[in-house]
């Protein structure tokens, strides 16, 4: 059973993944021992960005992640499984200089997956401590789930409950829709994933605010619709448009059993003499 959060990452992933608009390479490789290497780097104006990643499985322990960047980050995650059927432990940290903007962090984590069930719950030792918890479950092909974040000790008059929200969607044989809620009931996301054959998936993502208590002006809807089609055995193409006359569209193909090339443009069809015209290159290498 999939986890809260990822109830519309099918269609959210087909939205925005590969839609990119950066010169990136990122390279793959994977040591005699097991140890799983990525690095990425990337121009940023007049400099160039990088990460270092790690990734290394042994049995029941996993490290999901260790990563190092040029702005300072340090980040690392790591797994246990096999304490009992179905839970999963991790812990999450996070460091980095001022200038990396990164929010120091240190999570201590627990799941326990079912077939249609599944509980998260994590607290930050760092920042409160906060306590989130999320829930999801299915039936019949109907999903209901919930999630709530709380400051164990909110500054003085301040509310201890940072956030909460509800799910609900519906899991199909080859489609899934569903509408998560945001920010205390402030808003709503509804998103819709349709695999319509082999070669074929479509995906929309509307998001909207929900009137305040203050009857002030809430922010106008925005959607995206999209799809992807598979041109070959090596090599596929996705577009799509939002509300606010973007166009978009992504084309990614694989040069030979180490090298894939993926390109992004993306135009502003409401005001093509502007400058909003995007376009991105990232060539990956793995091996």
């Amino acid at each position: 059973m999939f986890k809260y959060g990822d109830i519309l990452k099918a269609g959210t992933d087909l939205l925005t993944k590969r839609y990119k608009y950066e010169r990136k390479v990122k390279v793959e490789t994977k040591s005699r021992d097991g140890v799983k290497f990525t690095s990425e780097g990337k121009l940023a104006g007049k400099g160039f960005d990088g990460i270092l990643k790690a990734e290394y499985e042994q049995g029941n322990l996993k490290l999901n992640k260790l990563e190092l960047s040029t702005a300072g980050k340090v980040a690392g995650e790591l797994t246990l499984k096999g304490l009992a059927d179905g839970v999963e432990l991790s812990f999450k940290a996070e460091e980095g200089l001022r200038t990396s903007g990164t929010i120091s962090a240190g999570v201590l984590g627990g799941s326990y997956t079912a077939d249609a069930f599944r509980v998260d719950a994590d607290v930050d030792l760092i920042n409160g401590p906060t306590l989130a918890a999320a829930a999801i479950t299915k039936y019949e092909g109907f999903l209901v789930g919930g999630h709530a974040k709380f400051n164990v000790a909110p500054k003085e008059g301040a509310d201890g409950l940072e956030d909460f929200g509800f799910a609900l969607g519906y899991d199909g044989a080859d489609f899934r829709a569903a509408a998560t809620t945001t920010g205390k009931l402030a808003g709503v996301n509804v998103g819709l994933h349709h695999a319509v054959d082999a070669n074929v998936a479509v995906a929309a993502g509307v998001s909207f605010a929900l009137p305040s208590k203050d009857g002030g002006e809430t922010d106008p809807w925005t959607l995206a619709v999209g799809g992807s089609y598979k041109l070959g055995a090596d090599s596929d193409v996705q577009a799509k448009f939002s509300s606010d006359g973007t166009i978009a569209a992504n084309y990614q193909a694989k040069l030979n059993t180490c090298a894939t090339l993926t390109l992004a443009a993306s135009v502003d069809a409401a005001n093509l003499g502007g400058d909003k015209h995007q376009l991105g290159l990232t060539l990956g290498f793995s091996g």
